[in-house]
């Protein structure tokens, strides 16, 4: 049962790790986007 618990905290830590180093990766894009207008 300990290892149910470890691995539902190491999903949810790796969703939100993802989900944050994608956020932290696309802000210059985001960027730049914003600067040039472009739509996609």
């Amino acid at each position: 049962m300990t290892y149910l618990y470890i691995g539902i905290v190491l999903a949810a830590v790796l969703l939100i790790g993802g989900f944050g180093l994608i956020h932290y990766g696309r802000r210059y894009y985001r960027q730049y986007r914003a600067e040039t207008g472009r739509v996609n």
